[in-house]
């Protein structure tokens, strides 16, 4: 059995049973996937035991198990994970790394967490688009309270609004599927979404609030509590750049700057 997803109605305070449960075909190897929470724990159990099934029969092989759960690249400061192995997401708690991940379609959201040192795993499933607010403060007390882990805590506005230079991060970031627009309108930095491929509703201005001087911002979203970090920041060839929820997304003028480049080596 399988519970009927709902979307929540900020304004009016209510939940709206969605009409189609799956996500679109380009989003299929994140999103269709039906699993209960068992069967993402056996899942777990297989990454566990270095990549051998139930009856011991290779699924991955050791070696690539190990590197899944490894750090195989460093991310920005405050991101949604502290680096990614092949596939996880990872957590630094002391010297240890917690392998995760967690996602969502309409209306669903699904996350997963190993702890290796206790051959243990935990999996929460929720049929709301705002289930991961209540399965974060639910997944840090698991793993506080029973198995001694520490994961950094969340980032949270400061006390004292910084001195923070607002001219530069202003301008739209561009990627395939989204465009972000930030603006200074009546003084407050704001960041509007547009959604490319229809997933979301577009439009809406998002306040983005400073919390130091060095381009990390919180996202405040109507009818959550904790915001979305936000961090700008230029890559090693100087491009400007906006990280958020996982993923980096180029400056668009940034972006234009390098088609010339990307013309000649194509030609």
């Amino acid at each position: 059995m399988h519970a009927l997803g709902n979307r929540t109605d900020v304004e009016k305070g209510e939940l709206i049973p969605i009409e189609s449960w799956s996500a679109d075909r380009g989003s299929a190897p994140c999103g269709e996937i039906v699993a209960s929470a068992r069967d993402l724990v056996a899942f777990a159990r297989m990454h566990l035991d270095r990549g051998a099934g139930p009856d011991g029969a290779r699924v991955l092989s050791a070696e690539m198990a190990v590197s899944m759960t490894e750090p195989q690249v460093k991310l920005p400061r405050h991101g949604i994970a502290d680096a990614w192995g092949l596939g996880f997401d990872l957590y630094q708690s002391g010297d240890t790394w917690i392998p995760g991940h967690g996602g969502n379609v309409d209306a669903q959201t699904s996350t997963l967490y190993l702890v290796p040192e206790r051959h243990a795993a935990v999996a929460i499933l929720t049929n709301s688009d705002r289930g991961s607010i209540h399965v974060e403060s639910l997944l840090r007390r698991v793993l506080d309270e029973w198995f001694g882990v520490h994961l950094t805590p969340p980032l949270e506005p400061p006390a004292a609004k910084p001195d923070v230079p607002i001219d530069p991060h202003l301008g739209t970031y561009d990627r395939d599927d989204l465009v972000f627009d930030v603006e200074l309108k009546d003084g407050d930095l704001k960041l509007t979404i547009t959604d490319r491929l229809d997933r979301m509703p577009s439009g809406q201005a998002y306040d983005l609030v400073p919390c130091d001087e060095e381009g990390v911002f919180l996202m405040m979203i109507p009818g959550v509590s904790r915001g979305l970090p936000v961090v700008f920041d230029r890559c090693s060839d100087g491009r400007l750049y906006m990280h958020a929820g996982g993923r980096s997304t180029p400056k668009a003028e940034a972006l234009a700057s390098t088609e010339p480049a990307l013309d000649a080596v194509l030609e």
